[in-house]
Parts: structure tokens; C-alpha cells; sequence
């Protein structure tokens, strides 16, 4: 939160610069009631002792009356999309409300095409049971710019090989240039522990 009311603070610097006021104080959302009543109490507690002095900036700014702190309730704080691992239902709704398309969903690669004016090459590709791929293209691209989009990320191993495959199969149908666009997304610290080994 300290870090968002120093950025607060600069805003209102440059626009004072600029000569635009303020007509009332900014609001601050949050979904830490804790931390809400923490900044907004001057009184000093024995549970506190350990925050550092950030809070006294924060809680500065709220008496001089140049914040609002406000509660959000988590069900509604849309940031969380890009901090944390999601139930399936609330990351939906997030992705809605920000406007953007799930790149997990077969649609999205309609849904780019048509925003770029450009026209999807059907595919034809396949599973089988043991975790072998087939993959087919049913319209010629020789000599053409080729775009493979392929999120990363839910099962990372499979869907790697899945796109290294796609840039095989059509470098072989003499594609002019094949650019794979691998789409990221940030994860929860806490839920992915990432070790790079060393290959020799």
C-alpha cells in the first residue's frame, strides 16, 4: 500500500504542476480490512510493533484528509487475476471484466484473427492415448508469415511440445518466416516453485 501512495503522492505533485487541483481526496481500494484499520488508527499497539514505518506515511496522508481508504471485498478485486491462482468460476469473471480472452479457449484464435484481419489456416491435430501428437495442415502456406499463439502455463510440457511440433510441421510445408507467440501469465509465488537444472 506504501508503494501505491508514494505513486499517488508524485501524481498529485505533477498535477499541481500542471495546475489542476484536487477537489477531493484520491480513494484507495483494498481488500485487507486489516490493513485499513491499521493505517487509519493512530493508536499504537503492542501487536503492531513489528510493522515498519510505512504505515505512518500512509496513515499521514489519510488524517491530513488526501486519502480514502476503502474496502473491496476479494470476490470483486480484479487485480487477483494477475497475483494468484483463481477457482475457475472467479478467474472467468475477472477475464470478462478486464476485457481480455482466454488464450486457453479454442475461440481465441478466431477471436485474434478477426481483431488482425487475417484468416485462421485449419489444422488438423490430434491425441492419442499414449501422449503421442498428430498434427496436419489442411490449407497450403507456402511462402506465408506464419503466427502460432500458444499459452504456456496450465501444462506447460505438453503444450511445449504441442507448439514445437506446429513449428516443425510447418517449416516442412515451406512457410516463408513462423513465429511462435507464447503469451505470459503471472502466477502466485507461492503455488509455483521454479528449479533450473543445469543440462550438460
Amino acid at each position: 500500500m506504501t508503494a501505491v501512495v508514494s505513486e499517488l503522492t508524485w501524481l498529485e505533485g505533477l498535477l499541481g504542476d500542471l495546475e489542476v487541483t484536487l477537489s477531493s481526496p484520491t480513494t484507495l481500494f483494498c481488500d485487507s480490512q486489516t490493513t485499513i484499520h491499521i493505517a487509519k488508527n493512530p493508536v499504537f499497539h503492542e501487536r503492531t510493533k513489528h510493522i515498519e514505518v510505512d504505515y505512518d506515511f500512509v496513515r499521514e496522508k489519510v488524517q491530513l484528509k488526501k486519502l480514502e481508504l476503502e474496502h473491496v471485498p476479494a470476490s470483486e478485486q480484479v487485480a487477483d487475476i494477475l497475483t494468484k491462482t483463481l477457482p475457475r468460476q472467479m478467474y472467468h469473471q475477472f477475464l470478462s471484466k478486464l476485457g481480455a480472452y482466454d488464450l486457453y479457449t479454442p475461440a481465441c484464435g478466431g477471436k485474434i484473427a478477426d481483431h488482425l484481419g487475417v484468416k485462421l489456416v485449419k489444422v488438423k491435430r490430434k491425441r492419442f492415448a499414449d501422449g503421442e501428437f498428430f498434427v496436419q495442415l489442411q490449407e497450403c502456406i507456402w511462402g506465408c508469415n506464419v503466427f502460432l499463439v500458444q499459452p504456456i502455463g496450465l501444462t506447460e510440457n505438453v503444450n511445449l511440445v504441442e507448439l514445437l511440433m506446429m513449428v516443425d510441421v510447418c517449416r516442412r510445408a515451406s512457410a516463408k518466416n513462423v513465429n511462435a507467440v507464447i503469451p505470459y501469465f503471472g502466477y502466485a509465488k507461492a503455488d509455483i516453485k521454479v528449479i533450473f537444472e543445469r543440462i550438460v
